[in-house]
């Protein structure tokens, strides 16, 4: 597929944005008075100091995460030209 019909929500997943996602949900549930600002420099912090192989973990969770947005945009695209087809049959 051309990347250019794939929505921006679709292509920019990453392994980091994975990750980050990730682990703001844990910090918010261990610290939730932690700001917003801090947090976001720990995961990055965290995510410099992970070893290649387990950032090659969230490398994969992002291609599957992408994968899964792109199947579930091309099956509403296709549901949309469905029920416009339907809404065109004469009675």
């Amino acid at each position: 597929m051309n990347g250019t019909l794939i929505p921006r929500n679709v292509r920019n997943i990453t392994g980091y944005k994975v990750y980050r996602k990730e682990q703001t949900e844990l910090m918010m549930k261990e610290n939730p008075n932690m700001l917003a600002k801090e947090r976001r420099q720990e995961v990055n912090e965290r995510w410099h100091k992970l070893e290649s192989k387990e950032k090659y973990v969230y490398v994969l969770k992002s291609e599957l995460e992408r994968k899964k947005r792109i199947f579930e945009w091309v099956q509403n695209k296709i549901q949309r030209k469905i029920a416009h087809f339907e809404s065109r049959k004469k009675p």
